[in-house]
């Protein structure tokens, strides 16, 4: 009988801890710590920024997640081994070329992805932006079916 009681107490204690609000914990006016209106100013911001489809100036974990959670776990490491099949992972690989980029990605297609995402050119963007670039012009290409490294 002890064991059922565990069992029914243990989901009992983690339901009280995800109702917690954020920045809960915060005292009004504590030396040195930042105050509850500030916190919950800047959850809201990431809360938003988490909710973008492509948020400006991402990182690579924010990258990783969003490729990852269109294309399936493992997506991002799939679209890093077919950069590295397509044109050795090179970032600025033939600029002025007809396949263009890290992906080696047609020109019409990169521009696709770049209006998808707002994402920079091919010039200034970094090697995780042109992998969201070709993720977000997947309507075009069909996922990597595009790509003649497709089996990477």
């Amino acid at each position: 009988m002890k064991s059922l009681m565990v069992v029914v107490a243990i989901p009992v204690l983690f339901a009280g801890t995800a109702d917690a609000k954020p920045c809960s914990k915060h005292p009004v006016e504590a030396a040195g710590k930042v105050d509850k209106a500030t916190c919950l100013k800047a959850y809201k911001r990431k809360q938003a920024r988490k909710n973008m489809a492509w948020p400006p100036n991402p990182t690579v974990a924010e990258i990783r997640r969003r490729v990852d959670r269109i294309g399936g776990k493992g997506t991002y490491a799939k679209a890093w081994r077919i950069a590295r099949c397509e044109t050795g992972a090179n970032p600025r690989h033939f600029p002025n070329g007809r396949y263009i980029g890290m992906m080696g990605m047609y020109v019409k297609t990169y521009q696709y992805g770049a209006r998808r995402t707002k994402y920079p050119t091919l010039h200034t963007a970094t090697p995780q932006q042109q992998i969201a670039i070709a993720v977000a012009s997947w309507p075009i290409t069909r996922g990597w079916s595009g790509w003649g490294c497709r089996g990477a």
